[in-house]
């Protein structure tokens, strides 16, 4: 005859750092940043918060441990291959990853270094310093071409659903007060209305790159 008791649950697998970090990429995906708190992290984990502690030093370095996943696996730089198409092809994986993780972009932009994104910018520097550029340029051309991905990733997540067209046209010409439209005000209804045009913008980027170097 059944007791009708539960069957025992199966212990928590053993906490490590990288079981840390998924799990913590998992409830940021489900409840977004702000969702994410040591003692939240705990509960997803089924551990004790002072066991979460043992593997990670506070919340800046789990940030920075999520930050670095997203990096992982990338393809290895050729330092003596050709610059452009490797900085063209790694611009649009690193952009693949924040598109998949939109949630954690806000802690991206305060991130503290990491292993990974030290070993992935140094690698960077060098192939463009190999190219030609002084490090000084090289540096502050990965920089850009970094900001622009992170940038454009944050647009991309945070772009509203497209408003009526003939609505922010009525109501751009109210706030000016007159009824003739602005040179190219279609334009820019459709720029406010998208992220843009990713490979466009990087394209521009690169081309400064070019210029440097010639």
């Amino acid at each position: 005859m059944s007791t009708g008791s539960k069957p025992r649950r199966g212990r928590p697998p053993r906490l490590s750092r990288p079981l840390i970090v998924e799990a913590a990429l998992a409830l940021v995906d489900r409840a977004g940043i702000d969702g994410l708190t040591m003692r939240a992290l705990a509960r997803e984990l089924e551990a004790d918060p002072m066991a979460v502690y043992r593997h990670v030093r506070d919340k800046e370095d789990l940030l920075g441990a999520m930050c670095d996943q997203l990096l992982v696996e990338l393809p290895p730089i050729d330092l003596d291959g050709a610059w452009e198409p490797q900085v063209r092809g790694l611009a649009r994986e690193i952009r693949e990853r924040f598109a998949a993780r939109p949630a954690l972009l806000p802690a991206l932009a305060s991130a503290p270094v990491t292993p990974m994104s030290l070993v992935l910018a140094s690698d960077a520097v060098t192939l463009l310093v190999r190219a030609g550029m002084s490090p000084r340029e090289a540096a502050g051309g990965f920089g850009a071409v970094f900001s622009y991905v992170l940038g454009f990733a944050v647009i991309e997540a945070a772009i509203p659903p497209p408003a009526d067209h003939e609505a922010l046209r009525a109501a751009a010409l109210g706030h000016l007060g007159t009824d003739e439209a602005p040179p190219h005000i279609d334009v820019a209804i459709e720029l406010m209305n998208s992220a843009g045009d990713f490979d466009f913008g990087l394209d521009l980027v690169l081309e400064g790159l070019r210029a440097r170097l010639a």
